[in-house]
């Protein structure tokens, strides 16, 4: 019998400690919203924008139809809801909606991810060998970064969500690999899964980094032989199945959707485009010293940047970055600091976009890259090596003895070296003040100047911050090689300094306001609602209610904040003029507006309410309803109540041709519809007709049609091919009629009955995919439990 092997100190680390002080950080970190009065929520910019009313309407929907809702009525004349992006409804933690009120669900979505991030984080660090306290000090770094809070600013909650657990998926994988386990192979795929559900874009870019480490950790175990090899890419395998069953309910219907239907299918979007929201210098200065580069969240902007907003901040801590720079060089002997180093480097190189050759040469190499945009995104990517990095460098210290020697000189060179430059910065800035930094930074004009004059205190402040922590921490580090502090002490240090800056860096961004400041019990939008009919839409003026508003309260909008409805919808109601004209020439945009208002689309959009600034005008075919001093309503009386049943077709097969003659003001959808090819069912001629709305919801609509002879029923719908009829009850055919609304040729007169339906059979089949992927993690998982409890019933006889 052999004695047990002693753990190493630091291994004896207290089981409560990384709970309590990762609630106390998460206490910190969201104390604005804890302590907040009752009906307070998180301020997120989308959140407020399209956040809201994406889950109001999937709870309204679950609730009313008892499944995943596959149309949403309400935006953009009506899109597909899981294809277009539904936002992270189909995320597990979304359950929350149906148990809390809408703030309390938003903002403890976040809270439980980043408590648990610290947790995932102190997984990897213990898969990758270090001590406990090396790993609950990780922990409680990675949980803090601002490149994970300061998304919740934004409503960026998808992207806190990778990054907050992207540490767990990487330590399943190499724990899997290590260990050729079925079981951590499964539970990998899973959290791949849940990442790709959370975030198409950077699961794309996490997925590239687990099958770079994935090979490159088999490829250094192939002398193990065939049989580990295979046992190794069989796992391998079977986790990119999970993760594709996992996420197959949202991946195969938004990938289909996004190659055939949406604004970015095609060759992809401009250089510029994918380039755009990027990195910059300032921002790479930023990394040492927080905030450098401002940001968008106060009443003074002070991002000065090229970026046309800034609404998140990539800092992870000073001495994360200047401890794992040194890591790369003080880690001798350990291949992972190559990988972890290379990885950071060109995540970094990446976000950079255009300021570096790299990213252009990345866009023209990988195609799905040209839809993406935002390089910046990838930080995450940068951050999570750089936690590991300085972790396993304060792991080689920590160890002591003869090994210990060289790393803790590299540390403290590094560390006096972050402490220099620091000081240098913060004395360039004071000294060369807001004209001295846009000439190493610029050219920059007058208004950046400007907002980089409102940030010089603040980049001041943070290179003084910076250079202490840097000091403050060679001293702890001297004194830890000197035997005067013990080691438990300089991690101790490294852990409170670090969160110090990182709790500074991130109140800024959690901010809790009142609900009812943005989503008031508004009895005027139940006035609104009452103007409408089965079918007919408001058009609200960007300059008056902020686009998707009206859809919160269950009003339809004709646009609404989305960006991903289908091409042709885009494409008829010309986006490229509306998109000039907000936010920022208001003539255009209420140029087009108008335009839009008195032309046959307008009619055939069935809009029936518009809301415009103040405004006595005479418009055309409206009429002024009601109004005050910042905003006029009026009212069509000409609009289709929700489609039309018209008996003259003209077939026009030129797009351009066709879509300027619905923008005519003498186009009457009632009873003229265009159509790219032939009806049959009219060859001969047809009748205008009735067309009523009887019923509706969110993907099914019912219509009565009466007519004298043939007729083309218009469903004042967005078209798709997944859209079917029924016509007293047979099948009945769907063509696209005038451009990108749904049509029905009804051949014979009389009454009929029809019933629309949108079933996405795509969407179908990936429900029963992920229902059935979760099914298998669940017995697998279970199995594991069951064996484990078995192993330890047997150890103990």
């Amino acid at each position: 019998m052999t004695d047990p092997i002693e753990p190493h100190p630091l291994d004896r680390l207290p089981r409560w400690l990384p709970a309590v002080t990762y609630a106390l950080f998460t206490l910190l970190a969201f104390r604005s919203y804890l302590f907040a009065p009752a009906g307070s929520m998180l301020y997120g910019s989308d959140t407020i924008a399209a956040g809201v009313m994406l889950r109001s309407f999937f709870v309204h929907a679950v609730k009313a139809l008892g499944h995943i809702p596959q149309w949403n009525p309400y935006l953009q004349s009506g899109l597909p809801f899981v294809e277009a992006g539904g936002g992270d409804t189909l995320y597990p933690t979304s359950i929350l909606h149906f148990f809390l009120s809408m703030p309390q669900a938003l903002a403890w979505k976040l809270i439980l991810h980043v408590f648990v991030a610290g947790f995932a984080m102190y997984y990897c660090a213990r898969v990758f060998g270090m001590t406990r306290w090396v790993a609950y000090v990780a922990g409680g770094v990675h949980m803090l970064s601002a490149q994970i809070l300061s998304q919740v600013y934004g409503g960026q909650d998808t992207k806190l969500y990778c990054a907050a657990i992207f540490p767990l998926a990487l330590g399943l994988l190499v724990r899997a690999i290590e260990r050729k386990s079925f079981t951590h192979f499964v539970w990998f795929g899973l959290v791949s899964g849940l990442l790709l559900i959370g975030h198409p874009n950077l699961a794309f870019y996490a997925w590239i980094t687990f099958g770079a480490w994935g090979l490159g950790m088999i490829w250094v175990r192939r002398s193990e032989g065939a049989r580990a090899l295979l046992a190794r890419l069989g796992g391998g395998v079977l986790s990119l199945g999970v993760a594709l069953g996992i996420a197959a309910v949202i991946l195969f219907p938004m990938y289909h959707y996004l190659r055939n239907y949406s604004p970015r299918s095609g060759a992809g979007r401009p250089f510029e485009y994918a380039a755009n929201y990027a990195m910059h210098w300032p921002e790479t200065v930023g990394l040492l010293v927080a905030n450098f580069a401002g940001s968008d969240t106060g009443e003074s902007p002070t991002y000065w940047g090229p970026n046309p907003l800034k609404g998140n901040l990539e800092f992870g801590g000073a001495l994360v970055v200047v401890l794992g720079l040194a890591a790369v060089v003080g880690l001798k002997g350990d291949r992972r600091r190559w990988a972890l180093g290379g990885t950071a480097f060109v995540a970094w190189l990446y976000a950079m976009g255009a300021d570096t050759p790299f990213f252009r040469l990345v866009y023209d190499l990988v195609p799905p890259i040209r839809n993406f945009r935002a390089p910046s995104l990838s930080m995450f990517l940068f951050f999570i090596p750089a936690v590991l990095l300085a972790a396993l460098l304060l792991d080689r210290i920590a160890r002591g003895g003869p090994e210990a020697e060289y790393p803790r000189r590299i540390a403290g060179r590094a560390l006096l070296l972050g402490a220099g430059l620091s000081l240098l910065i913060a004395i360039i800035v004071q000294s060369g003040g807001a004209s001295g930094v846009a000439a190493i930074f610029g050219p920059l004009d007058a208004e950046r100047i400007a907002i980089l004059g409102n940030n010089l205190n603040v980049m001041i402040l943070g290179g003084w911050i910076s250079a202490l922590s840097c000091g403050l921490l060679w001293f702890a580090l001297r004194g830890e090689g000197r035997g005067t502090l013990p080691v438990r002490g300089l991690l101790l240090a490294f852990l409170a300094l670090t969160s110090f800056e990182l709790l500074r860096a991130d109140a800024p961004f959690v901010r809790a306001v009142p609900y009812a400041n943005y989503f008031p019990v508004d009895p005027s939008m139940d006035w609104l609602k009452g103007q409408l009919g089965p079918g007919e839409r408001a058009l609200p003026s960007d300059f008056v209610e902020q686009q998707g508003r009206l859809a919160t309260y269950g009003v339809p909008e004709v646009f609404g904040y989305h960006g991903n409805e289908p091409r042709w919808y885009d494409a008829v109601t010309r986006r490229d003029i509306r998109d000039a004209g907000y936010p920022g020439d208001q003539k255009v945009y209420y140029g087009y507006l108008l335009q839009l208002m008195t032309s046959g689309l307008g009619r055939l959009l069935s809009i029936r309410i518009a809301i415009l600034p103040a405004t006595d005008i005479k418009i055309t075919g409206w009429t002024k309803i009601a109004g005050d001093n910042s905003f006029s309503i009026y009212r069509n009386t000409a609009a289709l109540p929700g489609g039309a049943a018209a008996g003259r077709v003209i077939v026009e097969p030129d797009t351009a041709t066709e879509i300027n003659a619905l923008w005519d003001p003498g186009f009457d959808p009632s009873n003229i519809v265009l159509s790219m090819e032939p009806i049959p069912a009219l060859a001969a001629g047809g009748t205008d007709g009735t067309f009523q709305i009887t019923s509706e919801s969110t993907d099914t609509v019912a219509a009565t049609v009466t007519s004298a002879g043939p007729t083309v029923a218009i469903l004042s719908r967005t078209w798709h091919p997944y859209w079917t009829v029924t016509v007293d009850g047979a099948p009945g055919t769907v063509l696209r009629a005038d451009y990108a609304f749904i049509g029905v040729p009804l051949s014979t007169g009389g009454t009929h009955h029809l019933v629309f339906r949108y079933r996405s059979p795509i969407l179908d089949h990936s429900e029963t995919a992920s229902a059935s992927t979760w099914l298998f993690v669940l017995l697998v998982s279970l199995s594991a439990g069951v064996g484990a409890v078995r192993r330890r019933r047997s150890a103990r006889v």
